[in-house]
């Protein structure tokens, strides 16, 4: 079984988005105007639209194009893909204040440390990764989906028990640790 941190948009499936009035395409001057996107800038969505109905009472479904780049991360350091802890790991070894270091594992031992005691710290690792190496998405969670190229979102037109009401079959492959209700 493969553990790598990135399918396809294909993979990803349906996902929804709640609020106050149907939405064909993502408006980028609104994207955070609620809040700040603690799972980073992006427009927010969810696998299955009941997790977000308190969001608002009107649910819009997209899905990404197949060839569309999803990157399966966690909000828990912990419960993360090794191939992406590893790729972050390499991320930091590569910032100039750890090159610059006398002592740069060390360093990087401090770094990946904090990163797995400190969940914020830990997703906005995860953020700045999928912004340099160009995802279209982040999976942090069924509820927590992060679109980073909303101008790849294609509109479904469906009713609200169409679509995929549990994460498809590779997600809960690469995510074995989410479990609906847990």
């Amino acid at each position: 079984t493969s553990t790598s941190p990135e399918v396809s948009g294909d993979a990803l499936g349906v996902v929804y988005h709640a609020g106050q009035e149907r939405i064909e395409k993502v408006n980028p001057d609104r994207l955070q105007e609620n809040d700040p996107g603690y799972y980073g800038k992006g427009f927010y969505v969810a696998a299955d639209p009941d997790l977000i109905e308190t969001y608002g009472p009107v649910i819009s479904a997209f899905k990404l194009p197949d060839d569309a780049r999803v990157l399966m991360a966690d909000y828990k350091f912990d419960k993360a893909a090794p191939e992406l802890v590893d790729a972050i790991e390499s991320m930091i070894r590569q910032l100039p204040g750890i090159q610059e270091s006398q002592e740069p594992e060390a360093e990087v031992a401090e770094e990946m440390k904090m990163l797995a005691d400190n969940q914020i710290e830990w997703v906005h690792r995860v953020d700045e990764y999928a912004e340099a190496h160009d995802f279209d998405a982040v999976w942090y969670s069924p509820y927590e989906i992060v679109i980073k190229h909303h101008e790849k979102l294609i509109p479904v037109t469906s009713t609200r028990s169409a679509g995929i009401l549990e994460p498809p079959p590779v997600m809960m492959e690469q995510c074995g640790a989410f479990v609906r209700g847990a």
